[in-house]
């Protein structure tokens, strides 16, 4: 599911419907599109998965609202952790005209609830990607989401000033 949503917002496909019956391979280094026959896990892109799919693209294009959009981000998180080379990947991380960080993240599964209130794991990706695109772009709001389409319709929400995203710096490291 992470990688067909990539797959929508970096082609610029209108949405996930457009891969029904594609074949996505999943290895160690992550997925790649497949039509013949492989030793990994594949999955066949369906109607249920591109529903699911496409009701996270909308609300993340929505939630974007003309702002710059970049999917399957990698974010350099030692400078907040303390630890070498410590990284993630944020599902999208968006940045609006009107100054707001956006973290979103897609869980496909139809375990438990993740709730965006105090997550941490988006707290400090959210440290990441500031760090990152605080040179280039100017925001003063974060804002993280938590997409969870098989469990409920609509995203968790929690959203913060960078003052209160700082606090939380210390008690990470």
């Amino acid at each position: 599911a992470h990688f067909l949503a990539s797959e929508v917002f970096d082609n610029g496909a209108a949405t996930a419907e457009e891969f029904i019956g594609r074949r996505i391979a999943v290895a160690d280094s992550g997925a790649c599109w497949r039509s013949g026959p492989t030793s990994h896990p594949v999955f066949t892109v369906d109607e249920d998965m591109a529903g699911y799919v496409d009701q996270y693209v909308s609300a993340v294009r929505m939630m974007a609202n003309g702002g710059e959009l970049l999917a399957e981000v990698a974010i350099d998180i030692s400078g907040v952790t303390g630890e070498v080379d410590a990284a993630g990947t944020a599902d999208a991380v968006v940045i609006t005209p009107d100054g707001e960080l956006q973290i979103h993240d897609l869980k496909y599964g139809r375990g438990k609830h993740v709730d965006a209130i105090g997550n941490r794991q988006l707290r400090i990706y959210a440290l990441g990607a500031a760090e990152a695109y605080g040179i280039a772009y100017e925001f003063d709001r974060v804002r993280l989401v938590i997409h969870q389409p098989r469990i409920n319709p609509g995203p968790s929400e929690w959203s913060l000033s960078l003052s209160e995203l700082e606090e939380f710096r210390g008690e990470v490291i």
